[in-house]
């Protein structure tokens, strides 16, 4: 991520520790000795009015991820007047106000965070039961909802819709009630205002109970069978689910986990939809999905002083508190020389290079000094010791470029590094193959660097010398040079280098968004997420398992709410390469603005992709549509961001910076 989000991060996860529903590792707490490596805490921000008490559920894992009993367990509150919590772990809310609730079990600890107010809960949360049935043409049965607030409490009174994904298989009416109407599969799903969830329904023949009763003479014949409904969402385009990674066979999904996997029941979500987590903790994201990946957070291109950040743990000091102990048990070493110095001063402590970033001051490593990579490879072989990969932040060349220099000068070490533009020089060529270095060190375990929206030469050495890359903010629908990014993107994986191909805009970005693309925030957010969609498609080889699409970057929402149906969709594999439209087909919209038109076709729908052609100010409003002509050869329907899709197209209409995505009829 870029220095300054995660600066934003840095805060944000500071401030909202007492929310975290697990345990850090590294926690201590004075308490009996006990098995337990892991804390996970359930609910983890509840919210009740005063009289209210509620039962917390802790789960203790050991250090393989095992469930474990009859640990100890201590527990305590910040506030007994706002808060107490008995030995069970029963709260009970006595004044309006917050009261962070802690169990301790040995050197490990966990808090809840404990609002008391007055606002009556919001149903946050909606289940099916059964969640998977089987039920006869002609026959029915009824599904339950059921809908919990943010503590899992159960709501009545909450109003819930129903929609079958396929009325053609199975029916749904407003109670819940399903009535199979031909063989098959199909999700029916219930919503909420605030959140859904699906049953998986498969229809099979009728059986016959009786023999048929003999024709009664001069019965009118019975009447035709009424034709079929047409589909109203993608039907068997949502078959062959999987609850392990990979959950689809046409895409794999990945996401940032900063915070809210914390909160047990989002991770429980997340583990069913996400086939890679970057950060977070691998064994309670096991404990939900045990094949998915998981990519611990670690830096390496610097480290944030001491003075200016105490030794908290975070990635940012960790490892220089790591590297002092390392050499102080490696004395043929120098711990000097794995730091970068201003040009012209004595090489020591006092005139190390001191650029600004992370809201504060970093020391910056010589990737070519012997000690510095003996350190690292250590370092890296114990980080990478039983986990799926690392992902390394900070790592495109521009930011790299920017940590050659601070405000007094530039780095003695590279000179003409710290002054080339493009990044170029030993500097990156020396970073580059630490990386290989680093990468040969752990083995199979993944090494994913974050590059970024970069692609100059020492990005592509450093992509692969490490095998892997986080494209941060690269999938960005409002960037003119997306075609040049695909283009990457195809260089990138024809080198058998793992991309993680990253959205540039979150729902918090929308409210600016929406005023350039017009109508709401949630129109805006849908538009932009079947965009990078769409551009995720245009770069997809015929296995998707080397490039992970990851429409949501931002910890400041559940997962849940962000998440867009239609990447659930299975589109199948492609069997075309991306195609630019002629320039004959349309040229200019209504504003004169350029038109670039991409195509690609799968086995069961089209995509088309209108990106933004040039600079400076850009008009992306309902009067900037173009007409794209379809090919006759099929009928086509839109799929739509909720994965519902309309009623067939001949053409179809496309503003600046929009995509389409059209299923061929025949295979819903």
């Amino acid at each position: 991520m870029s220095i300054s989000r995660y600066a934003l991060a840095l805060a944000s996860c500071a401030t909202l520790v007492a929310c975290s529903a697990m345990t850090d590792p590294s926690a201590s707490a004075t308490t009996p000795q006990s098995l337990a490596r892991w804390l996970i805490i359930s609910p983890a921000q509840p919210t009740m009015p005063p009289g209210q008490s509620l039962l917390l559920s802790v789960r203790m894992l050991d250090s393989a991820g095992r469930d474990i009993a009859g640990q100890p367990a201590l527990w305590s509150t910040s506030d007994s007047s706002i808060a107490s919590v008995a030995s069970d772990g029963t709260v009970s809310a006595h004044s309006i106000g917050s009261a962070q609730v802690t169990i301790a079990s040995g050197h490990r600890r966990v808090s809840a965070l404990v609002i008391v107010s007055n606002t009556p809960p919001t149903p946050t949360w909606v289940s099916v039961n059964p969640g998977t049935a089987q039920v006869s043409v002609h026959s029915s049965l009824r599904l339950q909802a059921s809908v919990t607030d943010v503590n899992n409490h159960p709501l009545a009174n909450v109003r819930v819709t129903w929609t079958s994904a396929d009325p053609s298989v199975a029916s749904v009416d407003s109670t819940g009630a399903v009535t199979g109407v031909t063989t098959g599969s199909v999700n029916i799903l219930a919503h909420t205002a605030s959140n859904e969830a699906t049953a998986q329904l498969t229809v099979v023949g009728a059986s016959v109970a009786h023999p048929p009763a003999p024709e009664t003479p001069n019965q009118p014949a019975p009447p035709p069978p009424p034709p079929p409904l047409p589909p109203t969402s993608a039907g068997s385009l949502y078959n062959g689910y999987s609850a392990v990674s990979p959950h689809w066979s046409h895409i794999r999904t990945a996401v940032t986990d900063f915070y809210y996997s914390w909160n047990s029941v989002e991770r429980q979500w997340a583990g069913q939809h996400y086939d890679l987590s970057m950060s977070g903790s691998a064994a309670a994201w096991k404990a939900v999905n045990p094949t998915i990946q998981n990519y611990p957070y670690v830096l390496l291109g610097f480290t944030v002083l001491p003075s200016a950040t105490p030794s908290t743990g975070l990635p940012a000091s960790q490892w220089y508190d790591d590297a002092v102990r390392w050499y102080s048990a490696h004395t043929q070493y120098n711990i000097e020389t794995a730091f970068l110095h201003r040009l012209g001063q004595p090489a020591d402590a006092a005139h190390r290079l001191k650029p600004y970033g992370w809201n504060s001051y970093v020391w910056v490593i010589n990737p070519g000094d012997p000690g510095l990579i003996a350190y690292q490879t250590d370092r890296f072989r114990r980080l990478g010791l039983g986990q799926d990969g690392l992902f390394i932040d900070v790592q495109a060349s521009g930011d790299l470029a920017t940590f050659l220099k601070d405000s007094t000068g530039r780095s003695s070490e590279y000179t003409s590094s710290a002054t080339s533009w493009p990044p170029s020089g030993q500097y990156f060529t020396d970073y580059a193959a630490l990386l290989r270095t680093l990468k040969n060190a752990i083995g199979a375990t993944m090494l994913q660097p974050n590059t970024g929206m970069y692609n100059f030469d020492p990005d592509f050495a450093d992509v692969s010398a490490a095998g892997a890359t986080h494209m941060e903010k690269a999938n960005n629908p409002l960037y003119t040079g997306l075609p040049a990014t695909w283009s990457w993107i195809d260089k990138m994986l024809g080198a058998s280098v793992s991309v993680n191909f990253v959205d540039a805009l979150d729902y918090s970005d929308m409210n600016s968004v929406k005023l350039r693309l017009g109508g709401s925030a949630d129109s805006a957010f849908h538009r932009i997420k079947m965009m990078e969609l769409a551009s995720y498609y245009m770069v997809v080889p015929h296995s998707p398992d080397k490039l992970q699409l990851q429409l949501v970057n931002e910890w400041s929402r559940p997962f849940s709410t962000v998440w867009i149906t239609a990447q659930e969709a299975n589109i199948g594999h492609p069997t075309a390469t991306r195609q630019q439209l002629s320039e004959s087909v349309v040229s200019t919209d209504p504003f004169g603005q350029r038109v670039a038109v991409f195509q690609r076709d799968f086995d069961r729908a089209l995509v088309i992709v209108r990106p933004q052609t040039g600079w400076g100010t850009q008009r992306y409003d309902d009067a900037s549509a173009i007409s794209i002509p379809l090919p006759s050869s099929e009928t086509w329907v839109p799929l739509h961001a909720d994965g519902t899709l309309g009623s067939p197209v001949t053409t179809i209409k496309l503003r600046n910076a929009e995509a389409a995505i059209l299923i061929k009829k025949r295979t819903t």
